[in-house]
């Protein structure tokens, strides 16, 4: 992926194959191995005409996952207000 190094340590947006679109921390790129380590993942959704992130995972730990670049679409810095709303939700206390 072209500008993959360059997003590294940002909050970053995937559309996968299958259409469905994550966000997360871009931590690591394998260029080698072709895959990226992202932090922290959340699957985006529209919920009540609202966007919403939810875990990526609800029946495993979501602190990092490995993604084959084989299975992406597009990475893209996610816009700031939606980074902001990323980093807040990772703030709040789990209950």
């Amino acid at each position: 992926m072209y500008n993959t190094e360059s997003l590294l340590g940002k909050i970053v947006t995937l559309k996968l194959l299958t259409g469905v679109e994550l966000m997360a921390k871009l931590t690591s790129y394998v260029k080698d191995d072709k895959i990226i380590i992202l932090e922290e993942p959340r699957t985006v959704v529209i919920m009540d005409n609202q966007i919403a992130a939810v875990p990526y995972q609800y029946t495993a730990p979501n602190k990092e996952i490995t993604v084959s670049l084989d299975h992406i679409l597009s990475i893209t810095e996610t816009l700031e207000k939606s980074a902001n709303d990323y980093k807040k939700l990772l703030e709040e206390p789990k209950s």
